[in-house]
């Protein structure tokens, strides 16, 4: 690999997702669950177990909230942007493995290229910028697949690339799920077939400790801790035991893909044509034997399609420089020229309408805390409790899910404490507020656009 080549792919990873991080036009669903998360991890929360307005978060390990945790320390206050950069890092490190792997696999022009044209990829681009698991978990699964390719590669492959590769895969485990063990997996046994002989069992050995090694490491430290049962319900918890299946259509995904794939979309035809001349690719089997995978999945959510672009990306950027045709090599440089650019600058526009307005949920968030004087408890009925939390470092905000709860949390708050709920329940809470013996003051109305329509709060305090 050279020097000058990671240099520009890093430099022009940064440079294209950087720019206006902290913007808060765009904010993608649990971005601010996970700032706060880690706000109150910065605040003396532990970091082997996340908590969300005071209580255990099971839901997703620690890996990212620990990173972005200690980036509000050094930074000395929270802040959005601040909890977008591990995403960013972890983008840029996903496009150094890619032409890492690209130099392994192909050659030193489709690598590059394949480097590039991932970070020009909507779907991967946009993901990059927000603060969420999904680009870190992709980053390792990339990592350990080129130190997997790199070791084979090899009539006796070294031990630490193998074990460096089972590490970054249990990595990848941790933060998000089995898929980072299984992808790598994939690699390996398509790579194996393509070397015309099998992995010898001392190489799957030092692949699974190198994975195994992590996994102990982060359960022991639980175990140790007495963290047993928290454990227990990260394992069993829906995303991961498959008890929420949320059956989605595999059009859908389609669309999603194609969609997210913007705007190397244009060059399938291309990949096509090459695969019809020479066969597909060790990339081209990995991406579509992932998608097979993610098909089969019952829960089908549009970035469940992230690890997918990698690998799709490096069989384009193959076809495209083996196709010896100066102007698709022209046309594909431009396309990613121009996506590339058009990232930062989609940010620095103001559109029209309501895409130029904030997110709804930090207007809100703002508002509510114009009215509610500091140190007061808040109890809501959606997810605004998130964003208040965030947006006024308190601590002392509950997130309930209906009615009855928000009635019975106001009085064990007291007097002088807050509710917040969407104004759609108002009767339902006087109602329930009156059956108990609550006596609510109101104190404010608003309303906002919201994905195309109209949604109001309402603010109460609550009397002696």
């Amino acid at each position: 690999m050279r020097a000058a080549d990671l240099a520009l792919v890093a430099a022009v990873g940064f440079a294209t997702l950087l720019p206006f991080l902290g913007q808060t036009r765009d904010v993608a669903t649990h971005e601010l669950r996970h700032a706060e998360i880690a706000r109150e991890m910065a605040d003396g929360g532990g970091v082997l177990v996340p908590r969300l307005l005071g209580e255990e978060y099971a839901d997703k390990p620690p890996v990212m909230h620990a990173m972005i945790a200690a980036l509000y320390r050094l930074a000395g206050a929270p802040s959005l942007a601040l909890a977008r950069v591990p995403s960013v890092v972890a983008g840029v490190m996903g496009a150094l493995a890619v032409y890492g792997i690209g130099m392994t696999v192909v050659d030193r022009p489709a690598a590059l290229l394949a480097a590039t044209g991932l970070l020009a990829t909507l779907g991967y681009r946009r993901m990059a910028r927000v603060a969420r698991p999904d680009m870190i978990f992709v980053a390792a699964i990339l990592v350990g697949c080129f130190f997997l390719l790199r070791a084979l590669r090899t009539a006796r492959p070294p031990v630490i690339a193998l074990a460096l590769a089972g590490a970054a895969a249990g990595f990848a485990t941790v933060t998000k799920g089995p898929l980072g063990v299984l992808v790598p997996g994939i690699v390996a046994v398509l790579a194996a077939r393509r070397r015309e002989r099998p992995t010898r069992l001392r190489e799957w050995a030092v692949l699974a400790a190198g994975a195994v090694a992590v996994l102990i490491a982060w359960t022991g430290a639980l175990w140790l801790t007495g963290h047993a049962d928290y454990l227990y319900r990260v394992v069993t918890q829906p995303d991961v035991a498959g008890a929420d299946p949320e059956p989605g259509s595999v059009r859908a995904y389609a669309v999603a893909l194609v969609v997210g794939f913007l705007p190397l979309t244009l060059l399938l035809p291309a990949l096509v044509h090459a695969v019809r001349r020479r066969g597909p690719g060790l990339a081209l089997a990995v991406a579509l034997l992932l998608l097979v995978v993610l098909v089969a999945v019952p829960k089908k959510r549009r970035h469940y399609l992230l690890p997918v672009y990698p690998f799709l990306v490096l069989a384009v950027a193959e076809a495209v420089t083996r196709a010896d045709t100066p102007r698709l090599a022209r046309t594909t440089g431009a396309l990613v020229a121009l996506s590339l650019a058009a990232g930062p600058l989609w940010y620095a526009a103001t559109p029209p309408g309501a895409l130029a307005t904030e997110e709804p949920k930090l207007t809100m968030a703002r508002r509510v805390l114009e009215v509610v004087p500091a140190g007061r408890r808040i109890v809501c009925m959606d997810e605004l409790a998130e964003a208040i939390a965030f947006t006024g470092r308190r601590d002392g905000v509950a997130e309930v899910m209906d009615v009855p709860s928000v009635v019975r949390e106001a009085k064990r708050n007291g007097a002088g404490s807050y509710v917040v709920i969407p104004a759609g329940r108002a009767a339902h809470l006087d109602t329930a507020a009156a059956r108990r013996g609550l006596r609510l003051t109101s104190l404010e109305r608003d309303e906002l656009p919201v994905h195309g329509h109209v949604r109001g709060w309402l603010v109460y305090r609550v009397e002696p």
